[in-house]
């Protein structure tokens, strides 16, 4: 799930009504239309957070660039455009201010739609995509998953650590854990994810990846092993 916003206020205030909505969560957030339509065309979130009145392009504009992949629920200031949003298939359209209790709504309303989904052939088709794109303080940087080796958590950041470098990135890591794939990634501790693939040994309550040894948590133990088939 992304949030699009041109206002930083209002995407502050989705993140935090996220934050309490236990099966939702949001890998990214964008203030650039246009950034967010080429993240949605390479990841193709499941759900998009859509503000309509926007510069450059207006929310309904980034829809149709978009094609049909992702859902939306749209979120505007203006209520003239709530049939034209409906028009473009939105799974909800909520009205600026928006209270948590009518977001909450929409978010079920939205989890309803892909959970029917899921259950169809086509969407347990597995993704082959091998990498992901990550913001960090000046750009974004695409990272392809075998060059990671593990993520450490770093207050409101995390620490991408590669073979040859580390790279700062300007999420969590609920929202990191959310854009890798489960085969290849498990969170061992409340602040490590490592890349499977990667792990040399476990020793008792660590694992060595690459030259480094990790952590593993007590509560994230039993499903790491689980993963790992041992």
């Amino acid at each position: 799930m992304i949030i699009v916003d041109d206002k930083p206020l209002a995407i502050e205030i989705l993140e935090g009504y996220l934050q309490k909505i236990p099966f939702a969560g949001c890998s990214a957030s964008f203030t650039n239309a246009l950034e967010a339509l080429d993240y949605i065309e390479l990841h193709a979130p499941d759900l998009v957070l859509l503000d309509i009145q926007m510069p450059e392009i207006t929310g309904v504009q980034l829809r149709k660039m978009a094609g049909a992949k992702s859902r939306y629920i749209l979120v505007t200031a203006y209520p003239g455009y709530a049939i034209e949003g409906f028009e473009h298939n939105a799974v909800d359209y909520l009205l600026k201010p928006v209270s948590f209790d009518r977001f909450y709504q929409a978010m079920q309303k939205a989890k309803a739609v892909m959970d029917k989904n899921e259950s169809s052939p086509i969407a347990n088709v597995p993704k082959t995509k091998d990498f992901v794109f990550i913001r960090t303080e000046r750009k974004i940087r695409k990272i392809d998953f075998k060059d990671i080796l593990f993520i450490e958590a770093r207050q409101n950041y995390v620490e991408i650590h590669l073979g040859n470098e580390k790279i700062m990135a300007l999420q969590t890591m609920k929202q990191t854990e959310d854009m890798l794939p489960a085969d290849l990634f498990c969170r061992i501790h409340k602040s490590f994810i490592v890349y499977i693939p990667a792990i040399r040994s476990v020793e008792q309550h660590q694992v060595l990846v690459g030259k480094e040894a990790v952590p593993v948590g007590e509560a994230y133990r039993p499903a790491f092993y689980k993963k790992l088939g041992v």
